[in-house]
């Protein structure tokens, strides 16, 4: 399982999850929306594709981002 929650909003408790070092950022409004994935340890060979997947989201929500965003 893959979670991005967006930095500063309420986040729930993830057990058995690993954080991503890389925070990954709307590319047209920097400040308003970074987020962190959190993932699960099977999940891991597939991190690019899933920041690449995030990403996407991310920019293709811009202005109204959610909190979370779910991917796998």
């Amino acid at each position: 399982m893959v979670i991005a929650d967006r930095e500063g909003a309420e986040r729930g408790t993830y057990i058995g999850f690993l954080v991503d070092y890389e925070i990954l950022e709307c590319g047209i409004c920097t400040e308003d929306a970074a987020y962190r994935l959190r993932y699960t340890q099977d999940e891991t060979l597939n991190l690019q594709e899933h920041r690449f997947k995030v990403q996407s989201i991310i920019e293709s929500e811009h202005p109204n981002h959610s909190d979370r965003i779910q991917v796998a």
